[in-house]
This record gives structure tokens, sequence and C-alpha cells, in this order.
């Protein structure tokens, strides 16, 4: 048996005044609604994730940072704060490298929407049984790959495992994975094999998902304002 690890992490909009919790809204009391909502990740076996991990770790602290950070890195504040550009980028293109290594060995899953929409478009009734954009986006990376498993023909006792970055939803999302993979009706629950959260601190791989999510959300932000000019490092994946 195979066991793929696919580990993820979501990128949005955060609230402007903070100190609130966002994705969703409630009758009593407003929360801020994201622009755009993704929940993005990679999907590999082990031998891949150990390829990944030494020298990622090692690009960290040949700069002296704790972790990769999209946000961060972008705005280059918090611990990239006072970098120049190219020092950034020196940075930031060997990671990438890292990953463009592991070729079709490493596959990046990424699903994102527009909260403001989905709330426009979808009733309560409608957004309970989806799930907030969170739920939403994270049941629907789970059920692709389980799809595109099936669709290439992999041995049907191959399984993966999913790991995400803790989040206000963590509680909802391993529900969520195990309510499908208990499901008699849903017809690819042999693929599902376990679902917890965890930290960027012990696993490594958590932090290139924050690369692919935060890209895609880039990658949505931009289309809504009508740009189509896809960010350098998300094409060269």
């Amino acid at each position: 048996m195979a066991l793929l690890k696919f580990f993820c992490d979501e990128s949005y909009d955060s609230d402007p005044n903070k100190g609130t919790k966002s994705g969703i809204t409630t009758s009593k009391v407003p929360l801020h609604v994201p622009r755009t909502y993704v929940v993005g990740g990679f999907l590999a076996n082990d031998i891949i994730w150990g390829n990944i991990e030494k020298p990622w770790a090692e690009q960290n602290r040949k700069f002296g940072v704790s972790r990769f950070h999209g946000a961060n890195v972008n705005a280059r504040d918090g611990e990239f704060a006072g970098w120049e550009r190219r020092y950034r980028d020196s940075y930031v293109l060997p990671l990438l490298g890292i990953l463009q290594e592991q070729g079709r060995y490493l596959h990046a899953v990424s699903i994102g929407m527009y909260p403001r929409d989905y709330e426009k478009v979808i009733n309560r009734h409608g957004r309970r049984l989806f799930g907030n954009p969170y739920i939403a986006c994270f049941k629907t990376c789970v059920v692709m790959i389980a799809h595109e498993m099936e669709l290439i023909g992999m041995p049907r006792e191959d399984k993966f495992a999913v790991r995400f970055d803790r989040n206000d939803f963590e509680s909802d999302a391993v529900k969520i994975f195990y309510t499908l993979k208990d499901d008699p009706a849903f017809p690819l629950r042999h693929r599902l094999a376990t679902c917890a959260p965890g930290g960027w601190e012990e696993f490594l791989p958590l932090q290139c998902a924050d690369m692919i999510a935060y890209d895609t959300y880039r990658l949505l932000e931009d289309k809504n304002i009508g740009m189509e000019k896809t960010r350098k490092s998300l094409e060269s994946l």
C-alpha cells in the first residue's frame, strides 16, 4: 500500500480591523468576510517530503528565519522586515528550486473562492450544507485528490493522509474528513487515511503549503480586479 501525504494551509485577506475571526458571518455578530479565500498544499510520498525538508530547513537557517511565510515574505515585514527585494529573492528562489526538483512526484492542489459572492449566491441553508469558506475549500481539496487517484488508476489500497495548519475551523475539518471516510455513499472513501491539524514548527511541509496557498490567493485576488498576469513564483511551479 502506498500512503501519500497532503499538507495544506489557508490564505485570505485578513480583517483590517483585526480582533475578529474570519471567514463566516452570523446573524448576531457581523464578522469580517474575506474577498478571497484559498486552501492549498502539496501531495507527495515520504521519500519526496524527505528530499524537501533538509534543504528547506537549511535555507531558513542560512537566512536566520524561523520559517517561510508567504504574506510576510511578500510584504517584507515580520522576520523579513528591512530586506531588499534582491535579498528576499535570493531566499525564495532556492526554495522554489527545491520544489521544482521533485518534478511530477510532487503535486500541487489549491481551491479558492470569493466568499462575498458565495454569501450572495448561496442562501444560508446552502452555506450550512457546504460549510464556511475554509470548510468548503478544504472538503473540495480532499474529494479532488481522491478523485484524481482513482482517475489515474492507482491501486485501490493506495491512500492519502491530510495534515493541515491549525486554524479556527480545525475540529470541523477533521469531522468532515472522517464523515466522508465513514460514509458508505461516498464512492472514494477507500482513498482516505487520516487527518489531523499540526503546526509549522513540527511539520516543515506546512511551509511549502503556505507558499502555494499564498500564491493561489494572490492569483485570485488579481483576477478579481481584472489583472490576468500570473506571479512568477506560481508560474514556475
